[in-house]
């Protein structure tokens, strides 16, 4: 197993009596490469939900649904810009094992065109939308090189242009500014 993959809160009519109330992610702040805090909004939970919950620095988020195909399964890396967090149901967690593989690898790999083919060939849609489900993201599959590979490749990726990403990738102009093998077994 290179990762531990887990659902989030879901949002219901009893959350806002809840006497804990807490951050949390959702669809409207994740974008590829790139998480966008400007809009946080809380949400009621429950003392045993936290833990389950909870974003640790290195979780890879992908987002579950969504009505462009171009959209579903945008994916980002949590790097604990504000703790803490939650995260909603809607966005899905893998929690890489970091002896196995590096969190921005496999958020990368995920968006190249591979990584893109394999995320729109699960995704489900009934009446329009998008939906990756959590078993279908645990079944993903992807490359993995030796740890000193992996940290090799993102240092040339940290060393291009990102500007010419602005073009195709209408969120990540707003992002911008924010800059400073199996996924799971199934069990």
């Amino acid at each position: 197993m290179v990762s531990d993959v887990s659902s989030g809160l879901t949002k219901n009519s009893k959350r806002p009596t809840f006497e804990n109330k807490m951050p949390y992610l959702r669809v409207a702040n994740v974008f590829f490469d790139c998480i966008d805090l400007t809009d946080i909004q809380t949400i009621g939970i429950q003392q045993g939900e936290i833990e389950k919950t909870m974003l640790k620095k290195g979780d890879v988020l992908f987002v579950e649904g969504n009505g462009s195909p171009d959209q579903i399964g945008r994916v980002a890396v949590w790097e604990g810009q504000s703790e803490p967090m939650l995260h909603q149901n809607h966005i899905i967690k893998a929690r890489p094992d970091k002896s196995k593989v590096l969190s921005k690898y496999c958020m990368y790999y995920f968006m190249t065109q591979e990584g893109r083919n394999q995320i729109l060939s699960n995704a489900k849609t009934t009446s329009g939308l998008f939906t990756l489900s959590l078993s279908k993201i645990s079944g993903f599959v992807f490359p993995l090189a030796p740890l000193e590979e992996q940290q090799q490749f993102l240092r040339i990726v940290n060393q291009s242009d990102k500007s010419k990403f602005v073009a195709s990738n209408r969120n990540f102009s707003r992002c911008l500014g924010i800059w400073p093998k199996i996924l799971t077994d199934g069990k």
